[in-house]
């Protein structure tokens, strides 16, 4: 029994036609400018074929699966790919959806982080995804733990008497260190076990204690068997084979039974390669040819995979042992012969298949450029040049020669006019060559003012020469964005472009700034009124561009050139705010009146008649003067009104109810600017 002889296996095939296919590159590129990219693009495809490469030899090589045969595709496949359990009928073990327990099974989906302790590698994926794609897929986790029941079983029907089959699955030993057993766990140790109806083994036999990794490896193991002797059907299983205890985890996936016949071989135009990469416009007509041994008269049939051997579809009316590949233009198609006798054909678990040949066709670089080109005396020119390939190799008049997918020709001249190629070449060496012929004519220059300087709802003209025709951007607010010198009016600043061409077709541009400055305004805000030697300040406002500002008169000021100064007159004083303008905008002014009082000002008498004149008894604190509280008595001593809002005052109610006229007294505090704190007593006369 058998871990396969990969010698002979489809994988080791496919292992060396890329490794192969990677030094066909390698000579390829350095017969060519190997650039940077090209570099790049050969060692990642080297890297991914030696990891391909070293799954294809997985560990110690036993005996072989279809020794000297072709095998067919496989009629039972296993992968684990749907679902959350098995069929009840394929194993004895029972599901679980965490970590299963001795007996029980999970299929996970990578990646799977494990359990027991984290004793287990992490599953990245399946044994296809984790060798192809690095993650994804899904496999059937085991804790066997001495169980003797059936991992796996399934009946396979319709088998032919006159080739073998292969019974195989690829397992992983998933646990590492002794981290879940405390002791060197106990490795997986499985039986491969083919049997007739009745239960008489056809082929058996064990894989030997699958030790334990420093990664997660698989292995392919498996047996041969033929049809029995008493009937068309046999039953496939995979047993335990390990002693009871702690251990005997692992992975299993990709549980397969194929036809093993007859040795048929394809060639592709009569070469050991199974594999071409041409270009777009190849000549080679791409002939197939193939050869069997140990059959007589055989039905056979080419077929070709578009998805890189995924599936697999018949050619309608190749059903000879050769077959011309029709020229195409692009694309990646493998082809293969499939073969058997007469009578067998119909069945796939009678078939076998030739080695597959992979054919790729791929683009000449793709390009649309002007044959003519346009360069303006003594201008940098840049080749209008966009193509998706990965060399460029470019050369023309005056020994030009470069490498970059748009050079540029600096200030250039009457003698860089002359005829340049380009030969592109793309990652699989399709190349393909251009010519373009480059004239120089006279250059045009714009001259015009760079920058406007005016006030908000000024005129401003343009004035540009040096073109034959003329193109302003924005066109908002011009007179006419086509002439050289259009007139607008401008409310903000802003930047526009004049683009100039000649009767050549050479163009020049320039950008022109407009800043437009707004007019100064001046607000010297709200008046003021104080108490005899205290200060208050001034709340003004001022806009415009570029504006200076300052107050007068400046005396009792502590600072006349701030927009908020604090004054002090002795007595009231008009004080006036100017800005002007420092480009040229003009000016404005503004006044506002400070009034100076010996004393706060309290009324004698109110009227609370609802006339709107003098219904309230309240005070009002000059600027920056607070109430601090204000209460009033009736003639007994009761406090008929409180209030702390100086804005608030007595209507001559309590409660809703008008008091009577006569005498109050009030008793008020007031806070100063200065924080002191200021009391007022005296009587107030109610009128009515």
């Amino acid at each position: 029994m058998v871990q396969p002889d990969r010698a002979e296996s489809g994988n080791f095939r496919e292992c060396l036609k890329y490794l192969t296919f990677m030094a066909m590159l390698w000579k390829t590129f350095k017969s060519l400018a190997f650039t940077q990219n090209l570099y790049k693009v050969f060692v990642k495809k080297v890297c991914f074929w030696l990891v391909v490469l070293l799954a294809c030899f997985p560990g110690k090589v036993t005996a072989q699966i279809c020794p000297g045969g072709s095998l067919g595709d496989a009629f039972i496949n296993l992968d684990f790919a749907n679902g959350y359990q098995m069929p009840p009928n394929l194993t004895t073990l029972k599901p679980n959806y965490d970590c299963p327990d001795s007996g029980q099974y999970i299929l996970v989906a990578g990646p799977f982080y494990g359990c027991y302790h984290n004793g287990l590698f992490v599953i990245a994926g399946d044994h296809t995804r984790l060798i192809t794609e690095g993650n994804g897929g899904q496999s059937m986790l085991v804790n066997a733990r001495g169980v003797n029941d059936d991992i796996i079983r399934d009946t396979v029907t319709g088998l032919c008497s006159d080739i073998t089959y292969t019974f195989s699955g690829y397992v992983s030993n998933v646990m590492k260190g002794d981290s879940m057993c405390g002791t060197i766990p106990i490795p997986p140790n499985l039986i491969f076990d083919v049997e007739d109806s009745r239960g008489n083994v056809i082929a058996a036999d064990t894989t030997g204690n699958i030790q334990q990794n420093n990664e997660l490896l698989w292995n392919e193991f498996g047996v041969t068997f033929s049809k029995p002797a008493n009937g068309n059907d046999v039953v496939i299983k995979i047993k335990n084979n390990a002693k009871s205890g702690c251990g005997n985890v692992f992975l299993m996936d990709d549980i397969t039974v194929k036809p093993c016949g007859s040795k048929v071989t394809a060639s592709l135009d009569g070469s050991d390669s199974s594999f071409i990469d041409v270009c777009d416009g190849y000549t080679n007509p791409f002939m197939l040819t193939a050869s069997y041994i140990g059959l007589s008269n055989p039905v056979m049939n080419w077929q070709n995979s578009l998805d890189q051997g995924t599936t697999w579809q018949d050619i309608p009316g190749a059903t000879t042992l050769t077959y011309k590949i029709p020229k195409r233009d692009s694309g990646i198609i493998l082809y293969r012969l499939l073969i058997a006798n007469p009578a067998d054909y119909n069945s796939p678990t009678c078939r076998i298949a030739s080695n597959s040949i992979w054919t790729g066709v791929h683009f000449l670089p793709k390009h649309l450029v002007p044959e003519n080109l346009r360069g303006c005396l003594d201008k940098d020119y840049a080749f209008p040049f966009t193509a998706s390939v990965t060399t460029y190799n470019w050369t023309g008049p005056n020994g030009f020669t470069s490498i970059a997918p748009e050079p540029v020709i600096p200030a250039i001249q009457q003698k860089d006019t002359g005829l340049y190629k380009v030969t592109l070449i793309t990652d699989f060496g399709c190349r393909d060559t251009d010519s373009l012929y480059l004239q120089v004519y006279p250059s045009a220059t714009v001259e015009v003012t760079k920058e406007h300087d005016i006030c908000q709802g000024a005129v401003v003209q343009f004035d540009a020469s040096g073109g034959g025709s003329y193109l302003w951007t924005p066109p908002t607010g011009l007179t006419n964005d086509t002439i050289p010198n259009p007139e607008l009016r401008p409310q903000d600043s802003t930047k526009y472009q004049i683009v100039i061409e000649n009767s050549f077709g050479c163009r020049d541009s320039a950008m022109v700034a407009v800043n437009v400055f707004k007019y100064p305004t001046a607000s010297a805000g709200p008046g003021k009124v104080i108490v005899g030697g205290d200060s208050v300040m001034l709340n003004a406002t001022i806009g415009g561009t570029a504006v200076e500002y300052s107050w007068s008169p400046y005396m009792y000021m502590d600072n006349n050139l701030l927009q908020a100064p604090t004054v002090y007159p002795p007595s009231n004083t008009v004080y006036t705010l100017t800005a002007n303008s420092t480009v040229g905008c003009g000016s404005a002014t503004s006044t506002v009146t400070v009034k100076v009082y010996k004393d706060i000002f309290i009324p004698n008498a109110f009227t609370p008649n609802g006339d709107g004149d003098n219904d309230r008894f309240r005070i009002l604190p000059y600027n920056d003067y607070k109430l601090v509280e204000m209460i009033i008595y009736n003639r007994w001593g009761s406090a008929v009104f409180k209030a702390t809002n100086a804005n608030d005052g007595w209507d001559g109610t309590v409660k809703g109810n008008p008091e009577p006229p006569g005498a109050y007294v009030y008793f008020i505090k007031l806070q100063a600017p200065d924080k002191q704190i200021i009391l007022k007593k005296g009587t107030i006369l109610l009128i009515r």
